[in-house]
């Protein structure tokens, strides 16, 4: 995965030579990825926040990947395809104001978190049929993330305030989703204190001014080389991506 990732190649199922037997071992593979790639951390995604999106991959609770800070960039962005799966998420990331720990409970934690930032996630599986290899692999694949398009950071804003922002998605000019912060998950503070309290027991605990990118709050857009996405995020501003060939 290492050197498909590197060399923007795509694994066929039947090349690979075994796969993780449990979500920790899966982890353990993506902690050794990051270790030979290095590379500033700018936070995490979830994935899989909603019920649908756990029962489809046959997960009890969601799943993590890292965000590097190289591959992030602002809007308009500029998305090579390389010929696999490239896969849109808008998005709203929470950027917290203090470190978390094993502890974390829902209740408490939008106080921890000192401003939001709308974004587009980039989701590039290395594997040729991603749905084929099961979630142990997308997980030990950093969660299939490849990067983010980052907004403007909102700050002062209240909880009650962010659940009532919606989310417009089109692609080429054609309406393809909408939804808000709610529809990440049911319950969004309980998946982000599931994450604290997962990384805090892994060594690894969520640092003051990391983000965590919530889930997809209006859909997933399979993208093609020449498609243009926007997320509109209202007062939070527009996001463009344009998808080119390579």
């Amino acid at each position: 995965m290492l050197a498909a990732r590197h060399e923007h190649r795509f694994i066929a199922t039947a090349a690979l030579p075994a796969l993780p037997s449990s979500e920790a071992e899966a982890y353990d593979v993506a902690d050794w990825l990051h270790a030979q790639r290095g590379g500033e951390l700018l936070g995490w995604k979830l994935g899989a926040t909603s019920a649908g999106a756990q029962a489809f991959l046959q997960l009890q609770h969601p799943f993590l990947g890292r965000i590097y800070a190289d591959q992030t960039q602002g809007s308009p962005a500029q998305l090579p395809h390389y010929g696999g799966e490239l896969a849109l998420e808008a998005e709203f990331g929470l950027r917290l104001a203090r470190d978390l720990g094993v502890d974390e409970q829902p209740d408490t934690l939008w106080q921890a978190i000192d401003a939001v930032v709308p974004l587009i996630e980039v989701n590039r599986p290395s594997f040729c049929a991603p749905f084929e290899v099961g979630a142990l692999a997308l997980i030990a694949d950093n969660g299939v993330n490849a990067g983010a398009v980052l907004g403007e950071a909102i700050t002062g804003l209240s909880h009650t305030s962010l659940v009532a922002m919606r989310i417009q998605v089109s692609v080429n000019g054609t309406s393809v989703g909408e939804g808000g912060f709610a529809a990440a998950s049911n319950a969004p503070m309980e998946q982000l204190a599931w994450a604290a309290r997962h990384l805090a027991r892994r060594g690894a605990p969520l640092r003051a001014g990391m983000l965590i990118a919530s889930g997809a709050c209006a859909g997933t857009q399979v993208m093609q080389p020449g498609d243009h996405l926007i997320a509109d995020f209202g007062d939070g501003g527009l996001l463009e991506a344009y998808c080119s060939l390579q």
